[in-house]
């Protein structure tokens, strides 16, 4: 635990420290934001000329790109509004702007590529890797790819690819043989908890399916995803399977 404690907040204060800013793409999503929590709708008419990633329907501009990014980032920036107002500052400000968009950041595009980092972790020390091994990969991953200045900006892609790790490592998971590990025994799961296939099945779903709402083309790795998790699933019989998939496809 103390090993992924520290690879989690050397990713995250990484991610966090080399923060980007804004660009027509991440203005784009971060006007969709602003809209919902600031207008209460989906239009980003005040905001339009900001950037140049936009569509124009009936009337209205909206951001072309996928939501689930910002829709990811609205809880927090919902919460910081009212909070910082109360401390005298105003959120439309080049101030206020800046620390709304570094925070709607952070929480989406770093935390998440940090937790996938951390995910990719445990995942090879529970097929067998060694654990400098294990590291090379979490490492290799997040600081030694592109994801790394993709997890400082305010778009969806390593957003997304961190979802995908989500639910491959839920999917590997299925089936796996894991009433000897000990981060298992430790969690209560065992291989035949109906609780634990649930909830295997509903993180692959559920990851893979908001990482394409966050990038549409991650519906191809979401659709294997979803293959990987059924034939898993199988040999665990049918209600095994059932268990499993039912809260994958819902």
């Amino acid at each position: 635990m103390r090993a992924r404690a520290v690879l989690f907040v050397v990713l995250f204060v990484s991610f966090a420290y080399f923060y980007q800013a804004g660009g027509w793409n991440q203005n784009s999503r971060f006007d969709l934001v602003r809209a919902i929590t600031n207008e209460g709708t989906l239009s980003i008419d005040p905001f339009r000329h900001s950037t140049g990633d936009i569509a124009f329907h009936d009337g209205h501009y909206y951001s072309d790109k996928a939501p689930g990014l910002a829709l990811t980032a609205v809880p927090l920036i919902a919460a910081v509004r009212p909070i910082y107002r109360a401390f005298g500052g105003d959120a439309e400000t080049y101030e206020g702007l800046a620390l709304l968009s570094f925070l709607a950041t952070v929480v989406t595009a770093g935390l998440f590529t940090a937790l996938a980092g951390v995910c990719v972790f445990t995942l090879c020390l529970e097929l067998g890797a060694s654990y400098g091994g294990a590291l090379f990969a979490a490492l290799t991953f997040t600081i030694a790819s592109p994801i790394w200045t993709l997890a400082t900006i305010f778009i969806g892609h390593a957003f997304a690819a961190a979802l995908l790790v989500f639910a491959f490592a839920a999917a590997m998971r299925i089936g796996a043989d894991v009433a000897s590990s000990s981060s298992y025994v430790a969690s209560g799961f065992s291989r035949t908890s109906p609780s634990r296939d649930m909830r295997l099945g509903a993180i692959v779903g559920l990851s893979a399916g908001w990482a394409t709402v966050s990038e549409f083309p991650a519906v191809v790795p979401a659709i294997i995803l979803a293959l990987l998790a059924a034939v898993n699933a199988w040999p665990l019989g049918r209600a095994g399977a059932v268990r499993i998939l039912g809260p994958l496809g819902s």
